[in-house]
């Protein structure tokens, strides 16, 4: 039994032919027949659409026409299977229309047999499937993007629970795509940074956009990173906001280099505590503030003796004492304090708030048990003494530099009174 034997007949006289065409008419894929030899004999109004020839273009011409060069091969290769007897299914392939625009078409190609079982032509459905194909290559061109940027690029949904969470994200964070998607993004947010979410959602629902945000953020072994983050809303084609993207870069080391470079511009770098700028700054800053509530103390400091150190022992020897007594006012200093290393053997000290004349008394005599207890350098038992005088603001004057010259005074009266002493300015 033929092939054609095998398939359930419809008598001739059954054939609506009117409607025949008019289903292959209205169809939306091309409905194309050709020769065995390649030869289009038919073409719909589809056709038509999809590849840019009119019936009367096509008919009688080879179907290579609609061929680009470089895929003329695969129309011996088509006419051979279906010479067989084989039907070539859901193949995709590349056409090129009349106006040589490149098209991307899914092809399944039918044998058309006669009555008799013999294959006598082709039978050619064809959907134009460029437009998938291209939002296809486009998803997978934005993620290659994605996945290749050295920057974490995450999707979040308006509550803040992660959607997406690429390569970089898992290398900057630590966490993996499967530990933090379907997790809250505040995951990796220290404690005291947990209200910046509240803020940033509140921005993106509003279709509002922070840019180059720069915070703070935890990895997974617990290590402090510092980021800046661009964070936008994700809309719908309505325009109504949906979710939040979020690209963010590790700039942990640009701060940590800023960081070192303020360090060194404010601090003394043989001490570490800040320097003359430093504490200008703060001082000014105070005073340009300042109101009825405003208190502190100005300590001047002069080591006793210096240069003996530096004559005797060498400028290592006097740089340790140096040291230790830059540790000394350290080790009283509060939080509201600013110790500076002035210049030289000199040292300031801002004491914050009021204190009585007993408090100061009393981290006068901290800081000369602290000498005490410190004064043995490079195995050499030494005798480390200061020389200090203080001035009060506003009680001994509401001007900077009126009060540095009252603490001035006062210390050197401490000098002039034997050394080893603090003069309270307010006193003399």
């Amino acid at each position: 039994m033929s092939k054609a034997d095998s398939k359930q007949s419809i008598p001739h006289q059954a054939i609506d032919h009117g409607l025949l065409k008019s289903i292959i008419e209205s169809s939306h894929d091309a409905i194309i027949s050709k020769s065995m030899d390649g030869i289009v004999t038919s073409w719909n109004s589809a056709a038509e659409n999809i590849f840019g020839y009119s019936a009367k273009e096509m008919i009688g011409e080879p179907m290579l026409k609609v061929f680009p060069q470089d895929r003329h091969d695969e129309e011996s290769v088509l006419l051979s299977k279906i010479a067989h007897g084989d039907k070539v299914e859901n193949f995709h392939t590349v056409r090129q229309r009349k106006d040589g625009t490149l098209i991307h078409v899914s092809a399944s190609l039918s044998p058309l047999y006669n009555d008799n079982g013999d294959i006598i032509g082709i039978s050619k459905i064809a959907h134009d499937i460029t437009e998938e194909v291209e939002h296809d290559q486009l998803n997978k061109i934005y993620h290659a993007i994605i996945e290749s940027s050295d920057d974490a690029i995450i999707g979040k949904t308006l509550d803040g629970i992660v959607t997406s969470w690429n390569t970089s994200a898992e290398r900057i964070f630590g966490y993996s795509a499967e530990e933090m998607i379907g997790q809250p993004m505040i995951k990796i947010f220290p404690k005291e940074r947990i209200a910046e979410e509240k803020m940033i959602l509140e921005k993106i629902a509003q279709g509002k956009k922070v840019d180059h945000f720069k915070t703070e953020r935890l990895r997974k072994d617990g290590q402090s990173i510092f980021i800046s983050a661009t964070i936008s809303p994700i809309l719908d084609i309505d325009g109504k906001v949906i979710g939040v993207s979020k690209i963010a870069r590790d700039i942990t080391q640009e701060v940590e280099a800023e960081r070192k470079i303020w360090f060194q511009a404010n601090h003394d770098l043989l001490t570490g505590i800040p320097n003359r700028k430093y504490f200008l700054e703060q001082t000014h800053q105070i005073l340009e503030t300042s109101n009825d509530d405003t208190h502190f103390h100005l300590m001047f400091i002069d080591l006793d003796n210096f240069k003996s150190f530096n004559d005797n022992f060498g400028h290592e020897f006097g740089d340790e004492v140096i040291k230790t007594a830059a540790n000394a006012l350290k080790s009283v200093s509060r939080e509201k304090d600013i110790p500076a290393r002035f210049a030289g053997d000199e040292f300031v000290m801002l004491i914050g708030g009021q204190l009585s004349n007993a408090e100061i008394t009393k981290m006068v005599e901290d800081i000369n048990l602290y000498l005490s207890e410190n004064s043995v350098i490079f195995h050499t038992p030494t005798e480390i003494t200061m020389s200090i005088g203080i001035a009060s603001y506003p009680s001994d004057s509401s001007n900077y530099d009126d009060l540095v010259r009252c603490a001035d005074f006062a210390m050197y009266t401490s000098k002039k009174n034997g050394r080893n002493q603090c003069t309270l300015f307010s006193e003399l």
